[in-house]
C-alpha cells in the first residue's frame, strides 16, 4: 500500500497524494513528510544545486569520532585561528530550540551533550 501515488506524467504540475499531512492513508498511520511530493517528483531544490554567490561562506562540519559518546568539552580555538575562518559555531550558538525534523522536531541541529551518530 504506497504512501504516495505518483502522477502518470512527469509534466503534471500536481501530485495526487494517497494520504494527508495529518496521517497516513485516509488520515490513519504515520504522517506524510511535508516535502514528500517535491522529493519524489524531482522538484526539490538543494543547496548543492546552486552556485556560490559573492559574499557567501561555506560551512564545514566536524563530525564526532565516536558514536553514542558524551561530549565533555569542545575546544574551538584551533579552528577559530585558521586562516579564512569567519565563525565557529556549536550547539550553544543555536538560537531557540536546537531541534529539527521533518515530522517531529526531535533531532538536534548540532550535538550538545552527546554524539549520537558518526
Amino acid at each position: 500500500n504506497p504512501r504516495v501515488r505518483l502522477p502518470c506524467s512527469a509534466a503534471s504540475p500536481t501530485l495526487p497524494l494517497a494520504c494527508s499531512a495529518e496521517g497516513g492513508e485516509n488520515g490513519a498511520g504515520p504522517p506524510l513528510h511535508v516535502h514528500a511530493a517535491a522529493h519524489v517528483t524531482g522538484q526539490t531544490k538543494f543547496l548543492g544545486d546552486r552556485s556560490m554567490q559573492a559574499g557567501e561562506c561555506r560551512a564545514q562540519f566536524v563530525l564526532g569520532r565516536h558514536a553514542h559518546a558524551e561530549i565533555v568539552a569542545i575546544d574551538c580555538s584551533e579552528a577559530a585561528a585558521m586562516e579564512g575562518v569567519v565563525a565557529v559555531l556549536t550547539a550553544s550558538d543555536v538560537p531557540g530550540a536546537n531541534a529539527v525534523g521533518a515530522i517531529a522536531h526531535d533531532e538536534p541541529i548540532l550535538a550538545s551533550s552527546r554524539v549520537e551518530f558518526v
